[in-house]
């Protein structure tokens, strides 16, 4: 899965499944993050020397790395920032949907195009950024529409 942090730059983190855990790639380092299951509690460690108790945080939208906010998006790179939530792909500028390539409750593979948007006179496919399945679809073709707009939501799926 794919992670954006976006702020004053944007930061991106790839974490993939693994046999033993996930594989963690930021700032162009690769980390190996261990995992196992206690009991009711899950576990994770950088060494398999010391564990961590993991914790399950739902909803957050924003974090800080030092002095610098950074809103977290989950899979995909949302088109507008505003309150987004993961799995929801939202207009970052006004435009006009061409066409629309998915139907509820399709299955679709990370880099599948969902919908051509035009904008600023040029055609933008917008793509999944995970495996999902479509949720819910917002708009139609040949709509025209605003910034801030919930184009479609997704359900992440897993492989």
């Amino acid at each position: 899965m794919r992670i954006y942090l976006s702020g004053n730059e944007e930061k991106i983190i790839e974490l993939n499944q693994s046999d033993e855990g996930y594989i963690l790639e930021f700032n162009n380092e690769t980390y190996n993050i261990y995992t196992r299951e206690i009991g009711v509690n899950n576990y994770f460690s950088f060494d398999k020397l010391k564990w961590s108790k993991l914790v399950t945080v739902k909803g957050i939208e924003a974090t800080y790395l030092l002095d610098q906010k950074y809103l977290i998006n989950a899979g995909f790179k949302p088109s507008g920032q505003g309150s987004v939530d993961f799995g929801s792909l939202v207009t970052q500028m006004p435009g006009k949907v061409i066409k629309i390539s998915v139907q509820e409750g399709d299955l679709v593979k990370k880099g599948e195009t969902l919908l051509i948007l035009e904008a600023m006179k040029m055609e933008n496919e917008i793509k999944s950024g995970i495996d999902a399945k479509i949720k819910s679809i917002h708009v139609s073709e040949n709509q025209n529409i605003d910034s801030g707009q919930l184009l479609i939501e997704l359900e992440e799926t897993e492989v």
